[in-house]
């Protein structure tokens, strides 16, 4: 019990919870504009709007990465930056060139990642933890619901019979957060960061 009790108190296991849930709405906007972005280059590969649609897109890449980092370091306390910005000085093609090396196929494959992974992963958590609340405040509920909550089986339609479900709600619940507090070195690696030291960091791709 007090392993639990340290889980259910300890601010990492909610920080890594947001973190899950964060690639739903995210991971959608990466895929989306990561998908629009490549057509478009694709689609106009051999005319000269190419050059500028690529530059878009790398610097597109950029800012969607150093949201990520912010968010890693921030929800997983891990050293995680951005991909640094292209060289100068070296004429334009150097540059060009330049925007597509420093990790830039890493920071696209983890984007992407977030949304392979992360976006079923989040909606997963969210339905386990909705249900386990759900089940926990059903007696608050329940008995204002007409016909009250159909199981098929079984129709509980009063605050007793509700009572039922507040002990499996509250295993439900613990067992996910658990599970998080167990799997947070997954998503820290995940992250592609390293526990916060004063002189270490590292990319986020």
């Amino acid at each position: 019990m007090a392993v639990f009790r340290r889980i259910l108190v300890d601010q990492a296991t909610y920080r890594r919870l947001a973190y899950i849930v964060s690639a739903v709405p995210l991971g959608l906007v990466w895929f989306v504009a990561l998908v629009t972005g490549w057509s478009i280059c694709l689609g106009l590969l051999i005319t000269p709007f190419v050059i500028p649609l690529l530059i878009g897109l790398s610097f597109m890449t950029r800012g969607f990465t150093a949201v990520e980092a912010e968010i890693a370091r921030s929800l997983l306390d891990v050293d995680a930056r951005a991909l640094p910005g292209p060289p100068s000085g070296a004429g334009f093609w150097a540059w060009f060139r330049g925007l597509f090396r420093d990790g830039f196929w890493r920071a696209q494959a983890y984007l992407l990642i977030r949304w392979v992974v992360g976006f079923p992963v989040g909606i997963a958590v969210f339905i386990v933890l909705s249900t386990a609340l759900g089940m926990i405040f059903a007696p608050a509920w329940i008995p204002f619901v007409s016909g009250g909550a159909h199981l098929g089986f079984w129709r509980p339609h009063t605050f007793l019979q509700a009572l039922a479900f507040v002990p499996v709600g509250v295993v439900l619940l613990a067992l996910g957060l658990v599970i998080l507090a167990i799997r947070g070195a997954d998503l820290r690696r995940g992250a592609a960061g390293r526990p916060r030291t004063s002189d270490t960091s590292s990319k986020i791709a």
